[in-house]
């Protein structure tokens, strides 16, 4: 029931980690959330559908793939519906899951909660529902997608209020400048972990400068960097690849 990713902050141990895509969809594309005029011009999911589903995204809950994951054996990460986004406003964490049955947000956290040797990845592009989940299960990393200084402060404001053992922003793709003083990330110790990438499909590389206001800012604090492979061209030099 799970898929093997090929993201690469996934890997552990030289080990590719995996998708649980038990909600797939998302309605962020016509809202125009994902940036592309509303097309969903920089969703890979929603590039994916339209390829190979015939332009199907509508939010879709598996139930056979939330009740039966099979999770690996060994210590893995595990991102968690990162084919759609778990916290749009479409996804109803009180809802129950089948008549009679738990409600979705204890369906999912029970089977995180009995694979403590996993690791849970969450991303959202919907900030402010994440306080709808909280507290999330100490195995979880919880993170919000940013791509410039208006779509940080949001996210690191929606971070604030939860509880979670690792939260962390993901500036992927990366458009502009977030506009962080390094003073702010120290004042504010919320984050763990800092995600940079570009846009893909077409390539569309952020300026260096922008990489760079954001790792001036994580190495004050003390916050890991990731830098995507794709950032590669744009560096030149050997990838940070850092882990909370």
């Amino acid at each position: 029931m799970l898929s093997q990713s090929s993201i690469e902050y996934l890997v552990t141990n030289g080990r590719k980690g995996y998708n649980w895509a038990f909600y797939t969809g998302c309605l962020h594309w016509k809202t125009g959330v994902c940036g592309g005029g509303g097309k969903g011009f920089y969703c890979w999911a929603k590039r994916n559908a339209d390829r190979f589903h015939k332009g199907d995204f509508t939010p879709t809950l598996h139930l056979e793939k939330l009740i039966a994951p099979n999770f690996p054996e060994r210590p893995s990460r595990i991102a968690v519906c990162f084919t759609g986004d778990l916290f749009g406003d479409w996804v109803k964490p009180y809802q129950r899951v089948i008549s009679g049955g738990p409600i979705l947000k204890d369906a999912i956290f029970d089977k995180i909660r009995y694979s403590p040797q996993h690791t849970f990845l969450f991303l959202t592009k919907a900030p402010k529902n994440l306080l709808l989940w909280s507290p999330f299960p100490k195995n979880c990393w919880v993170g919000v997608t940013a791509t410039d200084g208006y779509s940080y402060d949001r996210a690191i404001q929606s971070l604030k209020e939860i509880r979670a053992a690792v939260k962390y922003v993901s500036f992927e793709p990366l458009l502009a400048s977030p506009l962080i003083p390094p003073r702010w990330m120290a004042e504010e110790r919320i984050l763990n972990w800092v995600i940079i990438g570009a846009a893909t499909a077409p390539l569309r590389l952020p300026e260096i400068s922008w990489v760079e206001e954001i790792e001036q800012a994580a190495d004050k604090s003390g916050i890991p960097v990731w830098e995507k492979n794709n950032l590669a061209k744009l560096l030149n030099r050997p990838l940070r690849q850092e882990t909370p």
